[in-house]
């Protein structure tokens, strides 16, 4: 990778970054191949009859790059941070209708959005390239200084932005243990 000026899920504006992004970060579901959402970090979800909550069960056993596990606060706190405008996140207009959601951490590994209006494409918003699941404990200043996430690679050492030795190398408890891998 050339040079690197900024590495923040929420904020992307180049290519480079954006395979950076989805190098280190996953998020809690991806397109297929039929464009339909299916799950990464999330187990599955569902909703009542009418689009208006949402609960999303996550994977059990991920980690993050820095030995801690997933859990439903990290994905309230990157969702709600993806949403917010304030953050200045380039999704937050496609987040939209999470911006008034209210958030619930039913347990560990269980999310309940609860949304002002039925939202029926909700699984497909949250396959944008903005809604990379991060520590709780991140924000922009620590993310650009060193990006933790859950993907297949994580930045060995210390991420300094503009230069060329940032390497990225193979993280050994990515939970997808079946993908093929290169070491770096």
């Amino acid at each position: 990778f050339r040079r690197v000026l900024f590495r923040s899920p929420i904020i992307n504006n180049n290519v480079g970054d954006l395979l950076r992004i989805t190098a280190i970060y996953e998020k809690l579901a991806e397109l297929n191949n039929a464009y339909e959402a299916t799950p990464v970090l999330a187990k599955d979800w569902k909703s009542n009859q009418d689009g208006t909550v949402w609960t999303i069960t996550l994977r059990e056993g991920v980690k993050f790059h820095d030995g801690s596990t997933l859990d439903a606060d990290d994905v309230i706190y990157s969702l709600k941070r993806a949403a917010d405008p304030a953050t200045g996140s380039q999704g937050a207009s496609i987040l939209a209708p999470l911006h008034e959601a209210k958030f619930k951490a039913v347990d560990e590994r269980t999310v309940q959005i609860t949304l002002p209006a039925p939202e029926v494409e909700l699984p497909l918003l949250l396959t944008t390239k903005f809604t990379a699941i991060v520590p709780k404990e991140s924000d922009t200043a620590s993310i650009k200084k060193h990006p933790i996430g859950t993907g297949p690679f994580m930045v060995q050492g210390k991420f300094v932005a503009g230069q060329q030795e940032n390497k990225l190398v193979a993280f050994a408890d990515y939970h997808e243990k079946d993908k093929p891998r290169r070491s770096e």
